[in-house]
């Protein structure tokens, strides 16, 4: 009120989503397919959408996923529209695809890459499962008219499940990429082979004429014919032909309809229906990488069948993804600079935090490539090296400073970049966290420069640390805001093209596993007297000031209701009474006058003490409050994690340490699955590091396959195992010496199996072979399993610290029946994660699942389906096939369907749901047993009753181990019993 126009257009928020306070609407655009027919498709797209995510829904249908080289064209806006317009721009929503020229080689190839990509579902990731009967064993399906309400005991429901013996079964790997599978279906193309590629001049982009440029190509038909195909700016036409340009088309696709139009017309359109019926909404199995740690048969083959996804081929320039750039910047004056920017306010962070999302995206992308791309030292250094020997190697890169060296060679209890600190060092660190902590906000992550411009890699032996170089030139012009290579980019760096293969020869692949590693470095092992205590995290001293602040009303470290307002008063009574002058001094020294003078205005007594109390009362707080705190929202399920990464993240996000893991087992035994889930992670840190010694170890790569499968086979087969015996026993001792935690001594035989793999397989950065191997063997793998070696990266995921925020407050709605402040709260969440990270971000994938499921409880179930299928398309693609993220929106997508009347389509998708559960976390989970009402559900409105209750019975067992007979879970089981028996013929309960 009361600014002049150019003011306020100069205080305008850099994107028009930061102000978006309405659920984001379906936009039905209406998009004319190219030729005379004037066929149509509609797309329901998310206001939120540009034509970016038109192209990638386009890319996903039947009838237009063969097309690459296109414009959209407008009838008001005219040709060639921009990728990134918005769809609500467009008026009307009407666009029509018009085929363009081959403008260069690349995009030629990109035609090529897509024809291939088409058939990977039929002939690069193995077959379809065998469906498996459908449990329905169930205590109930002897039931008989006569039967009353009465007979169901409250003994008999405790029991359920256990009658039967269960109906779980430790999932088969071999059975991964199933879902994705089409081998049932006739592949139209047995192989496409690029002869050869001849660039010529480029063409001038702005008047997209093509350059001049040829390619061959070969495409191996199913008949076994082989069809030898010219490309030009043109199109393809066969290059055997007598009137090439008469013959040309614009796709491979078009061209192998005519040329081959009884082999290849009837099994391409097989294939399209297949794509169709399986889902009729889009998202087939194109455009797959290989980004997680069990690979497909493709790549499991000997060296010389092997054969990488079409995606990122480099025969068919294919990429990793990622943001890269060959020009150089000034990353650390760069953070430096956007750090100096304003955050006084919400507008403000939204375009600070942009700037430093793209830069730091770019910074990680480019860290990780240059420095994985880069020999360390060499190998022949490997055997028998000494200290001296394994010194830092700095190398300086694209103004990068680059540390690498070996894995150490020898396995201890104390490990970390901390060992080697006085304590001085480690006080003074300390403080710096304490600081930090009594300091932080919404700005702080933006401004530490420090840990924005910092990666750590661990691969195939060597460990690397990236930072930006403070040294480093300044540019003679700046980078343009509209030329950032993340504007540019929708897909994320996998790592996992990054892998270097175990086996190079057919000898290599038939090698026989080895121990001889293992026993010498077990028989190496040095266990020291005293380890180096656990550091100080900014996150726990932030955690304990929001305590103190706004203390919770339920659980450990909480005062009830009535005592309102005087709640923080009377925790912070202790506090200020307990102050000197001399800590008021010496804290106004260490904070400065400004941030002294607002640590008191929050009145909770810590602005008047000295650092060693503040960290006296910050550890009190840890060990009474924070542990314990974290046990509770497991009990509530407010957290849920399901495997050890997410366990990690909630801990460190707590500012929990994970040293003190052993501490939340003996908390948690109440609660079986994140005992289970915690023993199991004590267990794979331990057993990291033994695969990370014999990594540094081993020079030669089909060595180094060996000695990991003979240390796989001691690890997870079965008790005769040639060193297992040896390992366990350095396992129970590490554990017991880093954890303070005594493991069980049928731990061995009770953890599972698959579980402990693919976390291993995750931390130590292999790939493996995705077949089922036999744990009750002695030696379940063998070398020719180990695959490839692929960096494990650390970093700071950098998002909106408002849009966090937002998230948690609308789950925090979400829980208490809050839904009109909860679809608020979560529409804000969107429009700052979109306006800071983008449209294709892992954590603005976060926020579209989170406002699908609060709209599905509004009733909104369309708007739901929709939202939960773009997060799905991120996590899935971009973050990982069993990425937790991507279990979950497997599982809400299912609801939807569900709900939208598509069941079979409902349970194609909580199948994946429960395969991966079973494969991450096993049946005693709360998650797994949730799934399990919802399979129930679904098998109910399909009228097969004793199905659901078998399902049911399964769910109410586990929610009864997991949490007990008084927790809500459970309570939602037997009204999930009460709807299927009233659903049965004659009913065996009726709903009052």
């Amino acid at each position: 009120m009361g600014k002049s126009k150019g003011k306020s257009r100069s205080k305008r928020a850099p994107n028009r989503l930061e102000h978006l306070n309405t659920v984001p609407d379906v936009v039905d655009i209406v998009v004319e397919l190219p030729g005379a027919g004037g066929e149509t498709i509609e797309l329901r797209c998310v206001s939120t959408d540009t034509l970016v995510d038109v192209r990638l829904m386009l890319s996903e249908l039947p009838a237009t996923c063969h097309l690459t080289s296109y414009s959209l064209k407008h009838a008001v806006r005219g040709d060639g529209l921009k990728r990134d317009l918005e769809v609500v721009s467009l008026k009307p929503n009407r666009v029509a695809i018009v085929e363009e020229p081959y403008a260069s080689a690349r995009a030629s190839m990109a035609q090529v890459r897509r024809f291939a990509d088409l058939f990977t579902a039929t002939n690069l990731i193995g077959g379809v499962a065998a469906k498996k009967p459908k449990p329905s064993n169930s205590w109930l399906c002897d039931s008989t008219d006569k039967q009353k309400l009465s007979s169901l005991t409250p003994s008999k429901i405790k029991n359920a499940g256990t009658k039967s013996g269960g109906m779980w079964e430790e999932p088969l790997l071999d059975e991964f990429y199933s879902y994705f599978s089409f081998g049932d279906v006739p592949s139209p193309a047995a192989d496409v082979c690029v002869v050869r590629v001849a660039e010529g001049e480029e063409g001038n982009g702005e008047e997209r004429e093509p350059s001049s440029f040829s390619m061959e190509v070969e495409v191996t038909g199913h008949e076994g014919r082989t069809y030898r195909v010219a490309a030009s700016p043109g199109g393809f036409s066969l290059a055997d032909g007598e009137k090439k340009e008469e013959a040309c088309h614009g796709t491979l696709v078009e061209l192998m309809r005519e040329a081959s139009p009884e082999d290849f017309g009837p099994r391409y359109a097989a294939l399209m229906a297949g794509f169709k019926g399986r889902n009729q909404f889009g998202n087939p199995p194109l455009g797959l990488r290989c980004n997680t740690w069990a690979v497909p048969p493709c790549l499991s083959e000997q060296p010389e069948r092997r054969t990488v996804l079409p995606t990122e081929n480099v025969a068919y320039q294919g990429d990793n993804g990622g943001i890269l750039t060959d020009r150089e910047r000034d990353w650390h004056g760069e953070f430096v600079r956007n750090a100096a920017m304003p955050g006084s306010n919400p507008a403000e962070r939204v375009a600070r935090d942009h700037k430093v999302f793209l830069l730091h995206s770019h910074f990680v992308d480019t860290a990780i490539i240059t420095a994985c791309g880069r020999p360390v030292a060499p190998e022949a250094k490997a055997e028998g090296e000494g200290e001296g020997e394994r010194e830092e190697a700095v190398h300086k890169a694209k103004n990068l400073s680059i540390r690498a060296k070996r894995e150490p060679s020898v396995l201890s209890a104390d490990c970390g970049s901390s060992t080697k600190m006085s304590n001085e060092e480690r006080f003074t660190k300390s403080e710096a966290a304490l600081v930090k902590g009594l300091l932080a906000d919404e700005n702080t992550i933006a401004r530490d420069v420090a840990a924005l411009g910092r990666v750590q890699i661990h691969f195939n032996g060597r460990s690397i640390q990236v930072e930006a170089d403070e040294a480093a030139p300044e540019p003679a012009e700046a980078w343009p805001a509209d030329q950032e290579p993340a504007l540019q980019q929708t897909s994320a760096l996998n790592v996992h093209c990054l892998r270097e293969f175990f086996h190079a020869d057919a000898a290599s692949f038939e090698k026989g596993a080895s121990h001889a590693e293992l026993a010498e470095i077990l028989g190496e092992a040095v266990f020291e007297e005293d380890l180096t205590p656990p550091k100080l995290r900014w996150e726990i001293v932030f955690s304990w000031m929001q305590h103190l602040k706004n203390p919770p009303t339920e659980g450990p470290g909480s005062l009830p209701v009535k005592y309102g307002l005087n709640r923080r008063l009377l925790l912070g009574k202790e506090s200020r009474s307990s102050g000197t002058k001399e800590g008021e001094a010496e804290l106004r020294a260490k904070l400065g006058e400004e941030d002294w003078n607002q640590l008191a205005k929050l009145n909770i007594g810590l602005h008047r003490k000295e650092v060693v109390q503040l960290m006296a009362e910050c550890n009190r707080y840890y060990a009474e409050i924070a542990l314990p705190r974290i046990i509770h929202d497991f009990g509530s399920l407010e957290l849920s994690p399901i495997d050890g990464q997410t366990l990690t993240d909630f801990m460190h996000s707590r500012g929990i340490n994970v040293r003190h893991i052993g501490r939340l087992a003996i908390l948690s035994k109440s609660l079986m699955h994140i005992h289970s889930l915690c023993i199991q992670e004590m267990v794979v840190r331990a057993a990291k590091r033994v695969f990370r010694v014999i990594m540094s170890k081993c020079a030669d790569m089909s060595d180094k396959a060996a000695a990991l499968a003979g240390s796989l086979n001691a690890l997870l087969g079965s008790e005769g195992s040639a060193c297992g015996s040896e390992l366990w026993d350095w396992i129970h001792r590490f554990v017991k010496k880093r954890f303070d935690f005594e493991l069980a001594a049928n731990v061995r035989s009770e953890i599972r199996h698959v579980a402990l793999l693919r976390d291993l397989c995750q931390r130590v950065g292999i790939e493996i072979t995705s077949r089922s191997y036999d744990f009750c063997s002695e030696a379940p793998f063998a070398p020719k399993d180990i695959v490839a070696a692929i960096p494990v990266c650390k970093h700071i995921q950098f998002t909106s610290a408002d849009g966090r925020q937002l998230l948690e407050q609308a789950k925090a709605a979400l829980d208490k029946g809050k839904l009109d402040e909860a679809v608020t709260t979560s529409t804000s969440a969107l429009s700052k994660m979109c306006a800071v990270c983008g449209s294709h971000s892992h954590a603005t994938a976060n926020a579209f699942s989170l406002l699908a499921v609060v709209l599905y409880h509004t009733g909104d179930f369309l708007q739901a389906a929709i939202y939960q299928q773009k997060a799905l398309a991120v996590n899935e693609r971009e973050y990982g096939l069993d990425h937790p993220d991507t279990i979950k929106s497997y599982g809400d997508l299912a609801v939807f369907f569900y709900r939208l009347q598509h069941t079979e389509l409902a349970l194609h998708y909580v199948s994946r749901a429960l395969y991966l559960l079973h494969l991450t976390c096993g049946a005693d989970h709360p998650n797994t047993a949730a799934t399990y009402i919802n399979v129930a559900m679904m098998e109910e409105s399909l009228d097969n009753v004793h199905v659901a209750l078998r399902y049911l019975q399964e769910a109410l067992h586990c929610n009864q181990k997991l949490l007990g007979i008084d927790h809500v879970q459970t309570a939602a089981s037997y009204h999930a019993i009460a709807i299927a028996l009233s659903l049965m013929d004659p009913p065996l309960y009726m709903l009052s």
